[in-house]
């Protein structure tokens, strides 16, 4: 009984070593997997926050990165993002005391291994006969901790000007559409060979280019006359850029568009004019961060039961992708047509937003009033839809901030609005 014991627990202990044996060949073979899954979680998990320099009439927004687990890589990136921000104040804040200056970033492209930052801004200096409006721009490789140019993406030669100049563009300003034609393909090629050149290098000139990256599209910013913007801003979407104009195979493996798959198509019918009137003036081709390319679309409701302002997004054959929420101004009785319509990441979550001015007045009858202006913003979701707060129209409002888009962006750019 004793031997049969002995031999029941040898069993067992057998038992017990093969399970360990074969969990550790199990481990030892998944690893890989497991650590590139693990890394890719890593990627994807740091945030962003805002800084702010601020002095002599100077002010300066930028974002740094937080809760990246690579503690050295991570500083390493600030300080490329704090340095790359703070070249507004040497470039165009100099000592003068008459200079006041306010620069503000959106973030293009946040992934794992992209980082893309657009910064705006005006210099206002005494006595000058108008503001300057400023345009720099900053393209992080997350995974290498280094700066990207455009050079780093495309090969700047005959082939990638001509797709430029052939109209394999947008414009984000519709309105400077027609600017890049006006240039010889020695001038492109001049401006964008120097496009993000690092201040201080043997490369450094006085051509304000630059280049930054969307969910779908390589834009480039290139120098126009103070009377057309200052700067104009293209984009070219990636499935147009041929392979042999790429540089680094390996980066645009992972350049590839940003899609969130969650989302499904809203609509997908044709957009009826008969009950939609479109407003050409207010819509726009422009590309969103969960859609890619398509076109925003204004419309005023000529139908009883839709009266007022709607909005659409279509796509290249003019069917609906995306109906959006109904408009806060259109709880007034009379529209009386749109002021603006812009697109901006306000909430700095990466995503962008549309801001939406209007005129309404109080409709017909004794109650008539002289037209006044209502703003409404959709905020854009992770999942590719849409919304509207309410509370957050209805203050901005109330407050008077509803005059123009930056009276907007200012008051909202104060709050903390968090729809994911």
């Amino acid at each position: 009984m004793n031997y049969l014991k002995y031999g029941r627990i040898c069993c067992v202990l057998l038992l017990l070593i093969s399970c360990v044996v074969l969990n550790g060949c199990t481990k030892g073979n998944d690893s890989s997997t497991t650590e590139t899954n693990h890394t890719l979680i890593e990627q994807q998990s740091y945030e962003l926050i805002q800084e702010k320099y601020s002095e002599n009439g100077i002010i300066i927004k930028y974002p740094q990165i937080t809760k990246l687990k690579d503690a050295e890589k991570q500083k390493s990136l600030n300080q490329i993002l704090k340095n790359e921000a703070l070249k507004g104040l040497h470039e165009y804040g100099d000592s003068d005391s008459g200079v006041h200056l306010e620069i503000d970033y959106e973030i293009k492209r946040q992934s794992e291994r992209f980082l893309s930052v657009q910064y705006t801004g005006v210099r206002y200096v005494k006595d000058a006969a108008y503001p300057n409006h400023i345009f720099y721009t900053t393209n992080l490789d997350m995974k290498q901790a280094l700066r990207l140019r455009l050079s780093d993406l495309v090969k700047i030669e005959k082939p990638f000007i001509e797709l430029l100049k052939n109209g394999k563009i947008t414009a984000v300003q519709p309105e400077q559409k027609g600017l890049i034609g006006d240039f010889t393909q020695d001038e492109l090629n001049q401006w964008l060979t120097s496009a993000d050149v690092p201040e201080g290098s043997a490369e450094e000139s006085e051509l304000d280019t630059f280049s930054y990256l969307t969910s779908d599209s390589l834009g480039v910013s290139i120098p126009v006359a103070h009377a057309v913007g200052d700067h104009a801003e293209y984009e070219i979407r990636f499935a147009q850029i041929p392979d042999g104009i790429k540089q680094n195979k390996e980066l645009w493996q992972e350049i590839n568009p940003v899609v969130d798959q969650s989302a499904t198509v809203v609509n997908g019918g044709e957009l009826d004019t008969d009950q939609f009137n479109i407003d050409e003036q207010q819509s726009f081709e422009t590309s969103f961060e969960g859609w890619g390319h398509v076109k925003f679309v204004s419309t005023v409701g000529m139908i009883e039961e839709a009266r007022g302002n709607y909005f659409f997004l279509l796509d290249e054959q003019g069917y609906i992708l995306y109906s959006f929420p109904e408009f806060y101004g259109n709880n007034w009785s009379g529209e009386d047509g749109l002021a603006a319509v812009a697109f901006k990441d306000v909430n700095k979550d990466g995503l962008k937003d549309v801001i939406i001015i209007a005129y309404v007045d109080a409709g017909a009858g004794p109650s008539i009033s002289d037209p006044f202006p209502i703003a409404g913003i959709y905020f854009q979701k992770k999942n590719k839809t849409f919304t509207a707060v309410p509370a957050l129209d209805q203050a901005l409002n109330d407050q008077g901030h509803n005059q123009t888009i930056k009276d907007v962006i200012q008051y909202v750019s104060k709050q903390r609005i968090n729809v994911n």
